[in-house]
């Protein structure tokens, strides 16, 4: 290109870019493009327009006096992608190697993607992705906003079936729930356009996940009844499939067929909907269903049924962004699908049932409004770039299946401790925090899962069953929702900061504890912020019982062992309980209870932590004060609860063995010190002992690292009932001895 006609289209600082140069060479340097406020001004420069649109689609944005600036990565390390439900393990879970190799072999190890990025903070900063349309691996590719390219999704499919079946990952094993399978499983038969029933357990369907929307529709969502149901000669039963089936539904039947696949299971047309058994039993099989399915379409946008799956029946909402600088086409990136897959900007990513389906699913098609994306265990592809790798890399830190939900992550072999421990851990060979098992893997999707709406709150535990069922299938192994396996920690759990949160008055009535998030409304969700610090995961704690009301006229009790922390179990009947009046009461209404003898004390509750203008709904740190107003803790819990006069009573619960937490707030008075000593008296002048002795007190711990605290709730009564208001800490030294209670935890 000419210099006079690259200054007729592009501002002086773009012009001298040489973009084809930086395509296969690293920028050492950033390029300063210029204030944001300059950019903006700026119209004919073609770059400075595709750097202005690219960053208006980014949810962060520059103020007016950034600077913006331009450099280079290397292009497969731009298409690395992680698995966010391994919480703090996320980082080990990802496909870097498989992209390591592929560009090694195919000798694109030095392309690279352009990024512009700003200061956000003094430690921050905020990038965007510059594509370049080039053919070859890591480059980017054109996205046609009005058509999905589902030639593209069956070559996905077909890598994954041709190269992730070794021991280096597996993304579909053999099917669980055979027989479920076999005799009751009703599929659509897309080419005879037709619902069969029992189907052979060796047939290869995909499952729809998408949302009803029913309430926002203008006709009705058409259902299979009992009425429709025929059984023919063969002894097969058949629904014929109705006429008019919302966009939604038509367009999974045309991806179907599309991708080669002939079977296909949509909820409301494969339950008999007017039969309860029917309807019962699929909707308890809901994960076996599609953990059994080969592949999940998702519907990742619209608002219902009839909205159609985007670049099938309608196009995309988001046109790709894409501009040809200096003799370079460069597109903006579209958002990643790990952006997406674990943000909320997707509707069908924002409602409580599709979490499981999302998770379960072994293979996951997503239509968005930008583009399509495909997640198997094994990796991670979009449309709008090439980085698909074919064979899986051999590296021995490489985790098998790594986008696979990781509840059944196996404990690292003596091998592979000792590997690490001779390489100081270079290899990293075993996941950080392996002795936590599942914990990790729960915290991170309840983290999410919180997140979520439901048109009936009552939903809520019910939503998450078969995902909870995949990390422990112990009878009851989450009462309330919490881990019996992990109970100490799990009873707390805390709103997100500066979030707001609330109560759902309904909740015991829905059989949901005060003491389960899943009893909360919850703005921003719930976090476990100390679990995987050093020393820090709760511990000890009195032993408690867990009621839960069985069906029919029995009840199941779970205590705690305080040594081990497992459950013991044992069925007693709802007439031989040594409840009083008002927890029977409470146990009939919410069915389950906690009951457990420990300490209750009064604390007051001074002021925040920090000084920040706050909703008074919104969650805030305060101090927790002794009666002379003594620092002796923190408690987690908005202005409204804090703002109340007078003492507030609290129950202990665990200890941690660590107060990093307390830093800063307990008073000196109440420092733990180190054990006091005897020591010889000598004769000042002489040095000669004089058979006397005296006692030295120990050292004053002021390193809160070495410091044990309480874990501690703050309750309400109603009656003997107590219920959760807020969870905190205090130092262990202001604990009251002696002053036990029997407490019913509703």
């Amino acid at each position: 290109m000419s210099s006079s006609l690259c200054s007729v289209r592009q501002c002086s600082v773009c012009c001298s870019i040489d973009f084809r140069k930086y395509l296969r060479e690293k920028r050492l340097l950033a390029i300063q493009l210029g204030s944001w406020e300059d950019i903006c001004k700026e119209k004919r420069c073609r770059f400075c327009r595709l750097v202005r649109d690219a960053i208006f689609l980014h949810a962060h944005k520059p103020s007016p006096e950034s600077i913006i600036k331009l450099s280079n990565k290397r292009s497969w390390k731009c298409c690395t992608s992680y698995n966010e439900y391994h919480g703090i393990r996320w980082k080990a879970y990802s496909n870097e190697f498989d992209l390591q190799a592929y560009a090694k072999k195919t000798q694109t190890d030095s392309r690279y993607q352009f990024f512009v990025y700003w200061d956000l903070e003094s430690t921050e900063m905020v990038e965007v992705l510059l594509r370049p349309l080039c053919d070859g691996p890591f480059f980017g590719r054109a996205v046609d906003r009005d058509h999905a390219d589902l030639a593209l999704c069956r070559k996905w499919l077909e890598a994954c079936d041709n190269y992730h079946a070794g021991s280096f990952g597996q993304c579909i094993g053999k099917k669980s729930s055979l027989r479920f399978l076999r005799e009751n499983l009703r599929l659509i038969d897309v080419d005879k356009n037709k619902i069969v029933k029992g189907a052979s357990d060796r047939t290869r369907y995909v499952a729809l996940s998408y949302v009803w929307g029913q309430d926002k529709m203008k006709r009705e969502m058409p259902k299979s009844l009992k009425a429709a149901v025929r059984t023919g000669e063969d002894g097969i039963e058949t629904i014929e499939l109705p006429e008019l089936l919302p966009r939604t539904i038509r367009d999974a039947l045309e991806v179907t067929r599309s991708i080669g696949y002939r079977f296909l299971w949509v909820d409301s047309l494969c339950i008999v909907q007017d039969d309860d058994e029917d309807r019962d039993l699929q909707i308890d099989m809901m994960d076996e269903i599609y953990s059994n399915a080969t592949l999940t379409i998702a519907a990742g946008t619209g608002l219902h049924a009839d909205w159609g799956l985007p670049g099938v029946s309608r196009p995309r909402h988001y046109t790709q962004r894409s501009e040809i600088v200096n003799g370079v086409e460069l597109a903006v990136e579209f958002p990643s699908f790990r952006s997406l897959n674990s943000g909320t900007s997707l509707i069908w990513n924002s409602r409580g049932w599709t979490l499981q389906e999302k998770v379960l699913s072994k293979r996951l098609l997503l239509f968005t409004d930008f583009q399509v994306y495909f997640r198997c265990a094994n990796s991670v592809c979009s449309e709008d770039v090439a980085m698909e790798t074919g064979a899986l890399s051999t590296n021995m830190k490489r985790r098998p299946n790594p986008f696979q939900w990781g509840a059944n992550r196996d404990a690292p072999s003596s091998l592979e401790r000792i590997g690490d421990l001779l390489t100081f851990n270079k290899l990293k060979l075993t996941d950080k925090n392996w002795n936590l098992t599942f914990l990790p893997n729960y915290v991170a999707l309840v983290a999410e899962f919180s997140l979520r709406t439901f048109s009936f709150k009552k939903d809520t535990l019910k939503a998450m069953s078969g995902v909870l069922y995949n990390l422990d299938q112990s009878k009851l192994a989450f009462p309330g929702g919490l881990p019996r396996a992990w109970f100490a920690e799990a009873l707390l759990w805390q709103p997100e900061y500066a979030s707001t949160y609330s109560i759902n008055p309904e909740s015991s009535r829905l059989g949901i504890p005060s003491w389960s998030w899943a009893a909360w409304a919850l703005d921003r969700g719930c976090v476990w912020p100390e679990f995987a610090r050093p020393k820090a995961l709760a511990c000890g704690g009195p032993q408690m019982t867990i009621y839960v009301e069985d069906k029919g006229e029995s009840i199941l009790l779970y205590s705690t062992d305080v040594k081990s922390g497992k459950f013991s179990e044992s069925r007693i009947s709802a007439t031989s309980m040594a409840l009083s009046i008002s927890a029977r009461q409470q146990l009939k209404l919410s069915g389950t209870l906690l009951r457990f003898e420990t300490p209750i004390q009064r604390f007051k509750i001074g002021a925040a932590t920090k000084n920040r203008d706050m909703s008074e709904k919104a969650l805030q740190t305060f101090y927790l004060l002794d009666h002379a107003g003594s620092c002796v803790g923190k408690i987690w819990t908005c202005a409204r609860v804090a703002g109340k006069p007078g003492d507030h009573e609290f129950i202990f619960l665990s200890i941690r063995k660590t107060g990093e937490a307390l830093e800063g707030a307990v008073a000196e008075e109440y420092f733990p010190k180190g054990p006091s000593r005897t020591v010889l008296n000598k004769d000042p002048t002489t040095g000669a002992y004089t058979g006397t002795s005296s006692t030295v007190e120990g050292p004053v711990y002021r390193n809160p690292f070495d410091w044990k605290v309480e874990n501690v709730m703050l309750v309400e009564w109603k009656g003997s009932i107590a219920f959760r208001v807020a969870v905190g800490q205090v130092i262990s030294t202001v604990r009251e001895e002696g002053r036990r209670q029997m407490v019913y935890l509703g």
